[in-house]
């Protein structure tokens, strides 16, 4: 079945073009932008002295000088980590955001729910969770994973700038953004997309780009607004399918690609039907391949995921190169349509979790801006 999936996968980098003129677009000059910014979604619930809101969701806006796209992009970023993800790298380059605003792009950039600058009110002290914080989780699982070897493709890791010890400024640079983060629960989660879905309802139809943890919210968000999502780009969202693979083990996930619950056709509620899946274990005949845990056929279709395009995305070191064919096959029985875009298949090397930090970030972030132009209609 795997082997199947990656002779699908051939086909799906027909919109790649290595002519394409934003390929040689990658000045390290920062772009000029006007910013404003805004809170979206929140309520008002009861405090110790009166009335508190909760939930809000700040959000900023890059708007270029010359605007040349109809739909701006929205970043979504991944755990423990807040929107100064994409406004430069922690060796102080320019990151995607300005990357995208030198093409002509809007940016919105936001702090999740109780991340960031989107507030936190003393009930929520109790949720605090900074496991993923810490120092040698960093190290083992996004910036030397090539030390430890935890998963096959570790040892392929050349591309973090830096030494990923503590002293070396880029190191610490990136150490010092990572924050806490209230537990990735279904409640938590639907907080997070609902948050998302009134900053679409503000802005109107946009690209989605989410990262890692933002990947659920991403397909949260194209299932709550799919009229407003008009793409999205999922670098390495979370997974695999049902369950958790590397960081740690065990059932996750109970939607299958998300924590909260997402439209299915025929419809899924967990809470009157734990066993609503009839899941099914395939697996892998390549020992650098997991196996996967995927709907038994016939499989429960995606029918919101089904009305725009989807880019899946991985690099060559990532744990995700471990276990990303399972989420690919997974959104293709339940008639999802994602293009994968594996940075190998292109010559693209020795990328890990964070790319987008990465020594050879600008070399990557044109070809998202090459599959836009040439999907988003």
């Amino acid at each position: 079945y795997i082997v199947v999936v990656r002779a699908i996968n051939a086909t799906s980098l027909s919109w790649y073009d290595p002519q394409f003129p934003a390929l040689n677009a990658t000045s390290q000059e920062e772009v000029f932008a006007r910013r404003t910014y805004f809170y979206v979604g929140g309520k008002y619930v009861n405090g110790t002295s009166g009335p508190v809101i909760t939930d809000q969701m700040y959000v900023e806006k890059l708007e270029p000088q010359v605007v040349l796209h109809k739909y701006p992009i929205v970043f979504i970023t991944g755990g423990f980590q807040t929107a100064t993800n994409w406004l430069n790298t922690p060796d102080d380059r320019t990151g995607w955001a300005s990357y995208f605003l030198s093409q002509g792009y809007i940016v919105y950039l936001a702090d999740h729910v109780k991340r960031g600058r989107s507030p936190w009110i003393v009930a929520d002290i109790a949720l605090l969770n900074t496991t993923d914080t810490d120092l040698t989780f960093v190290q083992n699982y996004f910036l030397a994973g090539e030390r430890t070897k935890l998963w096959p493709q570790a040892v392929l890791h050349t591309q973090w700038p830096g030494t990923a010890e503590v002293g070396d400024p880029t190191f610490d640079q990136f150490y010092a953004s990572q924050i806490q983060t209230a537990p990735n629960d279904g409640a938590f989660s639907q907080t997070v997309i609902d948050a998302y879905s009134a900053l679409l309802d503000k802005i109107g139809a946009s690209v989605l780009v989410s990262h890692s943890q933002g990947g659920p919210f991403g397909w949260g968000i194209g299932d709550s607004r799919p009229n407003l999502v008009k793409a999205i780009i999922a670098l390495e969202p979370e997974g695999p399918p049902f369950e958790n693979q590397v960081q740690r083990t065990g059932p996750a996930r109970p939607y299958g690609i998300t924590t909260a619950p997402i439209t299915y056709s025929p419809a899924v509620n967990l809470t009157a039907d734990a066993n609503a899946f009839t899941k099914v274990r395939v697996n892998s005949t390549d020992p650098d391949l997991a196996s996967c845990l995927l709907q038994a056929e016939p499989a429960k279709q995606l029918p919101n995921l089904q009305k725009f395009p989807i880019l899946l995305y991985t690099t060559e070191a990532s744990y995700h190169a471990f276990y990303d064919h399972c989420t690919y096959s997974y959104l293709v029985q339940a008639g999802v349509n994602p293009e994968w875009l594996q940075l190998k298949d292109i010559g693209i090397l020795g990328n890990a979790h964070f790319s987008f930090m990465e020594k050879n970030s600008m070399e990557i972030v044109p070809l998202l801006d090459m599959w836009i132009r040439k999907t988003v209609k």
